[in-house]
């Protein structure tokens, strides 16, 4: 799993493709220059978000069931060897208008369990990074109303790091910690975020069409003020991401069709280890493509993300809205 500060599951179900539209709350943490085509209306909301790896719960499920009978049992757990279990989740209460976001991102937890070895040398590798912070994010329109420049600066603390150890461990429990304070070390840094959207005019596709450009963590900040000597959390990674989203009409009760394709998080410095976020790997790694289907209140979702594909249904209530995805990583 790819590190990053907070990820939408809108966007994930339609293959993480977003830094052309990110025209809700999101966009603090994908294209800032989104919040400049919010059409609604004012609002102040807490967003809850979770993800899990689609065999996480059983894995620890037979952990509980080992731990139990160790060693006789540890044939169960082979079928997880070198397969990620991915847990993830946070809380961000925002504020949201046309032009302007601010959003205060708490705890918002991310971490890897990767079993590897054979039988009783097995071990357990886990990443586990934790982010906090402020985040503010102002776009609007330059030079005419069809080009719209953002910025978001935020303050970000993160915990977090790397450890490794045995099964042996794992199963006594007190030999084993797991707080990310510890598992790396504690910082605090400020970052920045510049985005670009283009409204291309008179292009002859769909309704209408956009262009985006968008520079990440522009500071690639360390993350190191206030950190103990030897215990820096993992750093930010400095990308670009390069965006299209377009809308054509729909039909019957689909008022319209929205389809995104992003180039996505090229990396120009920073955090050097893919362990922590660090990103690589050949161009299908940064391809995403998307479509987004409004039905009333419904949106349908789909997508390719990193070659796998996602599913994704969201529905926006008078006082709620509830989206689940699907995704490969």
């Amino acid at each position: 799993e790819y590190y990053g500060i907070s990820r939408s599951l809108r966007a994930l179900g339609m293959g993480g493709a977003f830094y052309a539209l990110s025209n809700d709350e999101y966009a603090m943490f994908y294209n800032p220059a989104g919040v400049s085509l919010y059409e609604g209306r004012p609002q102040v909301m807490l967003d809850i978000n979770a993800q899990m790896g689609s065999r996480t719960l059983s894995a620890f499920k037979e952990r509980d069931t080992i731990a139990s009978q160790f060693p006789n049992s540890i044939d169960a757990l082979a079928q997880y060897q070198g397969d990620p279990l991915y847990l993830g989740g946070g809380l961000l209460p925002y504020f949201l208008m046309k032009n302007l976001a601010v959003g205060i991102l708490l705890g918002d937890v991310k971490a890897d369990y990767l079993l590897s070895g054979k039988e009783i040398d097995s071990a357990v590798d886990l990443t586990a990074i934790v982010d906090s912070g402020i985040f503010v994010t102002y776009g609007r329109p330059i030079i005419n109303e069809n080009v719209h420049v953002g910025l978001t600066t935020k303050g970000i603390a993160r915990a977090g790091g790397r450890t490794s150890f045995s099964l042996s461990d794992m199963f006594q429990g007190n030999k084993v910690n797991l707080n990310p304070s510890d598992l790396g070390g504690t910082g605090f840094g400020i970052d920045f975020d510049l985005g670009i959207i283009y409204d291309i005019p008179f292009f002859p596709l769909g309704e209408s069409n956009r262009v985006s450009f968008v520079v990440n963590n522009i500071l690639a900040s360390k993350l190191s003020v206030g950190s103990n000597a030897g215990g820096i959390p993992p750093g930010l990674v400095r990308t670009v991401s390069l965006g299209w989203y377009s809308v054509f009409p729909g039909a019957d009760i689909v008022d319209h069709v929205h389809v995104l394709a992003d180039l996505a998080e090229f990396q120009i410095g920073g955090e050097s280890d893919p362990e922590f976020g660090a990103r690589n790997g050949k161009i299908l790694k940064h391809l995403n493509l998307g479509v987004e289907v409004p039905i009333g209140v419904w949106a349908l979702r789909a997508g390719i993300h990193q070659g796998y594909f996602t599913a994704g249904v969201g529905v926006n209530l008078k006082y709620a809205r509830l989206e689940l995805a699907t995704y490969g990583e």
